[in-house]
Order: C-alpha cells, then structure tokens, then sequence
C-alpha cells in the first residue's frame, strides 16, 4: 500500500511538475508576445506631422475649403465630406490650420478609435466641433431630436 501510495505521489509530483513548467513556458511566451506586440504597435506610429490630409494654403489655411462656393467641403453634407475625406486619405485624417480652430483629427478605424477610448481618462476633454454641432441640432434635428450622441452636444 505505501508503495502504491508512493508511486501515486510521485506521479502526481511529476505531473505537477510538469503542469507548473508548462505554465511558466506559457507564461514567458505570452510576456514575448505582449512585448513583441507593443513594440509593432510603436513600430506603425508616425510622427503627427506625417498625419495625411488635405493641404493648406498660404494665410486661409484649409479654412477656405469650407467657405460656400468657393470651398470644395459643404458644411451642409459633412457626412460626405467625411466618406471623401475617408477615401482620398485613409484610416486617418488631419484637417489642420483652420483659422481660430484647432485642426481636427478623423479616425476611421473602429479598432484604433477603440484603443483611443481605452487610453482615456474618466472624464476627456472633447471641445465641441461648431460644423457638426450645427448639423446635429439645426439642420438635422428632425433626425436627431435630443440624442446627437457623444460628439458635438
């Protein structure tokens, strides 16, 4: 019987064993893996500069390209101006030097947008955009009564 029980523990004790070193070999890989996947995260990372967009002119900035009849983005359909904006640039999009504004960053990615979110504290500051603003609580408000959502309200 002590032998059988012996037997019995060493068995348990090798299975242990090896459980615990397969565990510890599962660890370090996943901890190989987590390093390897945030340094290809930085690895992807462009400098803001190098955010696509359209470009600005001398002194109007990419302000002009609202001003009606003259711009190419109509305030009006700003859901078309962002598909084109989308198509012509890609997952992400810089509007910059608009006059008295901070230039606007557009994200298409649902899964970037979703790391953004994460990264944030409790309570984000998110300044309001007057174009989507507008849209939202004049021009659409049939549509969107009171929910406009978490952007521009």
């Amino acid at each position: 019987m002590k032998l059988k029980m012996s037997i019995l523990s060493y068995k348990f004790a090798k299975l242990v064993e090896c459980n615990v070193k397969r565990s510890s070999s599962v660890v370090r890989t996943i901890e190989t893996l987590t390093t390897e996947i945030e340094e290809q995260g930085w690895s992807r990372c462009r400098p803001y500069a190098e955010i696509p967009g359209p470009k600005p002119i001398p002194f109007l900035g990419n302000t002009w390209r609202f001003i009606p009849f003259i711009g190419d983005f109509k305030i009006q359909a700003v859901d078309q101006v962002s598909m084109r904006l989308y198509k012509e640039y890609g997952d992400i999009v810089k509007i910059e030097s608009l006059l008295g504004r901070p230039d606007m960053v557009f994200i298409y990615d649902a899964n970037e947008i979703e790391r953004i979110f994460r990264q944030e504290e409790k309570m984000p500051y998110r300044p309001s955009m007057p174009s989507l603003n507008y849209y939202k609580h004049v021009l659409r408000k049939e549509f969107f009564r009171d929910n406009a959502g978490v952007i521009a309200v």
